[in-house]
């Protein structure tokens, strides 16, 4: 009797504890997360990574996928935006400016490649352009704004043998890169890079490539997934921005072979819509 009510005993302790586990969150549920969204706007591209009341847009699509990126950014809240990023000046990442409007709590803040036509880019906004104010960055820069975020540029290297303006040819290979860290969670934003640009990556930053989260490049084209890159990067979700029966034929099998082989879970906005997710520091969800 004495053994049963000590074993009794013991495996309540043993619950409770488990119970407390479960229901546990490594951050209390008003401390601040961290949000990243990769929204649908058709072929192209726009993401927006969200801090309390702060936000950063990595990119903003075409422009006709502009109604989708107003509404996941008032879904969200309708954050204050530190930084619009513009990883390269084709208008499938671009495009959206042409439509950026008084709805969008933005500073005015434009930030692009130092590479980048900016002129050209400023020209696409149709606001007043003196409300503009444009930086250019290169690997080793970061990006404020975010709190408990640290938002670093890793592509391109500060000094290339290109002329400046770049190229049309060299337009995608230079398109900015990003590691997004928070606590112990990491994102990967590529742009349109192709796999030399990942090569030349992989070799300088090996091992710290490693993320939770890739948003593939180039939306999935043929030439978007280096292998030793994505070995490095080892991504336990890998996210391509693409439209549903798109004229490029995105995303092309051997990049899905090449992603299904790493063992990433592969999710398209061509299927799923916007999508969402959720860091608490240790990990993230899908939300």
């Amino acid at each position: 009797m004495l053994k049963q009510k000590s074993g009794f005993s013991f495996k309540v302790t043993i619950i409770i504890a488990l119970l407390f586990l479960s229901c546990s969150n490594p951050l209390k549920d008003n401390e601040q997360q961290f949000e990243f969204l990769i929204v649908d706007v058709g072929q192209g591209l726009s993401q927006i990574g969200i801090s309390g009341s702060e936000a950063i847009v990595y990119d903003l699509g075409p422009s006709d996928g502009y109604e989708e990126f107003r509404r996941s950014y008032t879904n969200s809240g309708k954050p204050n935006v530190g930084s619009v990023v513009i990883s390269h000046r084709d208008l499938d990442h671009s495009g959206g400016l042409i439509m950026l409007d008084s709805e969008i709590n933005w500073s005015g803040q434009l930030v692009t490649s130092k590479y980048e036509d900016t002129s050209y880019i400023k020209s696409l906004y149709r606001g007043d352009a003196e409300d503009i104010k444009i930086r250019t960055i290169c690997s080793g820069d970061t990006l404020g704004g975010l709190e408990n975020v640290k938002v670093t540029c890793i592509w391109p290297p500060e000094n290339i043998s290109c002329e400046i303006p770049l190229e049309d040819q060299f337009v995608n290979r230079f398109s900015l890169v990003f590691l997004v860290q928070y606590g112990n969670t990491q994102v990967i934003i590529t742009s349109d890079i192709d796999s030399v640009a990942q090569s030349r990556i992989a070799s300088s930053f090996g091992s710290l490539l490693k993320s939770d989260i890739l948003v593939i490049p180039h939306h999935g084209s043929s030439s978007s997934v280096n292998p030793v890159f994505s070995g490095y990067v080892n991504a336990d979700i890998s996210v391509i921005s693409c439209a549903l029966e798109n004229q490029y034929g995105h995303p092309h099998n051997e990049t899905l072979s090449v992603i299904l082989m790493t063992g990433s879970f592969l999710t398209m906005t061509s299927l799923e819509g916007t999508v969402r997710f959720r860091s608490n520091g240790y990990y993230f969800t899908k939300f």
